[in-house]
């Protein structure tokens, strides 16, 4: 972007850092890239950038390059979802927010985009499981950033049948004959979810719903081995506990 030019983009408000009074950092995820921008004044609730500060708003802005930086021009709404006085969905868009902030450094922009785009889009009909997109959205976080499950077969002995458990310490899913403990044993349904979870397509994401009762065992399952793997760890999962 040259001094002075002005360019266009889509796409949504990953991440908000204050920055002197008023104004505000963001961090912004188009389909192609990650932007970076000063939102001058945007934290006066009577700005016509406040929008911005809305994260996980998904906005069209228009960035112009001055000697100080990037800064924003201008913004229109596109869309977000309403979590109104519904408890869950406003944890769940919490998640979101945070799991797509912190995991984002180490993934490609450009392959995370289209499931945050997806399940956001989702989250926009109330017909759709908020637990069962809030659960998929995480494994193909895992999954881009490398820490995807293997679920094609026992990471053991690679047997496709027979299969029982999951070990996290081993990356996957283990056969009978490599169970090691009881506490890796999951029921067919719980490891036929999983199986699916981390293998569907962004075509898939709205295909299915899982009961709350199937998902947040596996949700906070697969956070705490985001955290045992990465170090992260996602303040937002407290609400989660509560919903």
């Amino acid at each position: 972007m040259g001094k002075g030019t002005i360019e266009n983009y889509e796409g949504y408000v990953i991440r908000l850092a204050e920055y002197r009074e008023n104004d505000v950092m963001v961090t912004f995820l188009t389909p192609n890239e990650m932007l970076s921008f000063c939102a001058r004044g945007a934290r006066k609730p009577t700005a016509k950038t406040h929008l911005v500060t809305t994260p996980l708003a998904k906005l069209r802005i228009s960035l112009q390059e001055s000697p100080s930086g990037t800064n924003l021009k201008e913004c229109e709404w596109l869309t977000y979802p309403d979590a109104k006085d519904e408890f869950l969905r406003a944890a769940v868009l919490s998640f979101l927010a945070e799991l797509t902030a912190k995991m984002l450094p180490g993934e490609e922009p450009s392959a995370l985009y289209p499931w945050l785009d997806t399940v956001m889009s989702a989250l926009g009909d109330p017909s759709h499981s908020v637990w069962t997109l809030a659960l998929i959205y995480l494994a193909q976080s895992l999954r881009l950033s490398g820490y995807g499950l293997d679920v094609d077969g026992c990471v053991v002995c690679g047997k496709k049948t027979d299969i029982v458990g999951i070990s996290y310490d081993e990356g996957g899913y283990l056969c009978r004959d490599d169970l090691r403990s009881d506490a890796d044993k999951r029921d067919a349904r719980t490891l036929k979810i999983l199986r699916y979870i981390f293998r569907l397509s962004t075509a898939d994401v709205t295909r299915v719903a899982f009961s709350s009762e199937e998902c947040r065992p596996l949700l906070f399952e697969l956070t705490a081995y985001l955290e045992n793997m990465t170090g992260i760890t996602l303040r937002s999962l407290s609400l989660l506990e509560k919903a």
